[in-house]
């Protein structure tokens, strides 16, 4: 997490793929970004950026199950109670 996005310097999205799960069609989105003091020639930047257009082959699908989203699910009803409160 980036506490300012003044932090940010140069930013790229390399990628959007489309994955296949048992919850329907997944979209992963890739891209880089180099912070502001670190000053990189736009030669190196494009290596980076050709790199990071490869699918990243983490195990993100499988951290994905029902139990997972069964518990997102009931946290989101759990925050719309809790703002209804305070309304």
């Amino acid at each position: 997490m980036i506490a300012n996005t003044s932090q940010v310097g140069s930013i790229h999205m390399t990628a959007i793929h489309k994955m296949d799960s048992h919850l329907g069609p997944v979209y992963r989105f890739q891209g880089i970004s180099v912070p502001k003091q670190l000053n990189i020639n736009s030669y190196t930047f494009s290596i980076l950026r050709e790199r990071a257009q490869k699918l990243n082959s983490s195990k993100f699908l499988d951290q994905f199950n029902d139990k997972n989203v069964n518990e997102f699910d009931n946290k989101s009803h759990d925050e719309e109670n809790l703002n209804k409160s305070f309304n």
